[in-house]
């Protein structure tokens, strides 16, 4: 393997011929060096990826995850109420509100886990993440599928865990709550709802990754 130093020096050596190659001079490559460049950072982006989070939070949300990379898996889309035994109640208001619409199949997703930090309603929380709600949209089949597999980064004690989704083109989110029995329940409320979450719960919300403050 070739050393760190090795590797770096010629690197440096192949951009010194290049440059000159150009027409450059060796102050400029002096001075790009010193100062630095996006350029170089965008190098490094494509080769490991990017490695800042885009969202790390606000004055609602902490996040929680940190750079640790979830992926909710490619899955077929199931709603919520079906009955499989995966909740042990699931609120008749799914079927009520027209919050049951089956998606489409979707693709593996990463995603990150926050912690309410400000009380606030849906439209404080959410919104002050972006504007754009359906950036922020699981399918059923999503959060059925971090609820099991996830299940250990999940608000415990009966408290929330909150999903944003999309059914009939309107906005609801669904919330789990988990019982110290182990029995999970599934509610729902309309995006528009305005009853304030408390930040003493420390609820949590789960968004898809790569969101822009």
């Amino acid at each position: 393997m070739v050393s760190g130093m090795n590797f770096g020096t010629e690197i440096l050596n192949n951009l010194y011929r290049s440059v000159i190659k150009a027409g450059g001079t060796e102050e400029q490559i002096f001075e790009k060096l010193k100062t630095g460049s996006p350029l170089y950072d965008k190098w490094a982006e494509d080769i490991i990826g990017n490695t800042t989070h885009p969202f790390s939070g606000n004055e609602y949300l902490k996040l929680l995850s940190g750079n640790e990379q979830y992926i909710v898996s490619a899955c077929e889309d199931k709603v919520i109420e079906e009955s499989d035994g995966m909740f042990s109640y699931v609120d008749s208001d799914f079927a009520k509100y027209g919050a049951n619409e089956k998606g489409n199949a979707t693709l593996d997703m990463p995603f990150d886990v926050y912690e309410l930090q400000k009380s606030g309603t849906f439209a404080d929380f959410f919104t002050s993440v972006t504007g754009n709600l359906d950036a922020m949209c699981f399918t059923h089949g999503q959060i059925r599928s971090i609820v099991k597999r996830y299940r250990n980064w999940l608000r415990g004690d009966g408290w929330a865990n909150f999903f944003l989704f999309k059914s009939k083109g309107k906005f609801f989110v669904a919330y789990v709550n988990v019982y110290a029995d182990g029995a999970l329940l599934a509610r729902v409320r309309r995006f528009g709802h305005d009853g304030v979450w408390s930040a003493e719960r420390h609820h949590r919300v789960f968004l898809p990754a790569k969101l822009a403050a």
